[in-house]
Formats: structure tokens, sequence, C-alpha cells
């Protein structure tokens, strides 16, 4: 997509998006990830959401 400068890996001066989960979704049942809860979503690098428990 001609756009290897800017997206596919996480770097500093790249675009990100990606969310942070409470927990290790390859760890627990298929039938839990439902439960799993979004404490940050990043969309083009930029911080959308932070859930207020969440600090880094």
């Amino acid at each position: 997509n001609f756009l290897e400068k800017e997206t596919g890996s996480i770097e500093v001066g790249k675009k990100a998006d990606l969310i942070i989960i409470d927990r290790n979704i390859f760890e627990i049942s298929a039938t839990e990830i439902h439960q799993a809860k979004v404490l940050l979503t990043l969309f083009e690098g930029k911080k959308v959401f932070v859930d207020s428990t969440f600090t880094y």
C-alpha cells in the first residue's frame, strides 16, 4: 500500500491503530473474550479513548 514509512509496525513516528485490554485474550477461552475491557484505544497514533481506571 506504499505506506511503509507511516504504518505496518509499532515504531516512533508511525501511525498506530490499536487497543489495550485488561487481559491476555490468548490465555482465556473464546466464551470469555466478550468480558475483556478496553482500557486504551489509539487511532492513527492518537488517543481516542482512555478508561478512567487505566494508568500508564
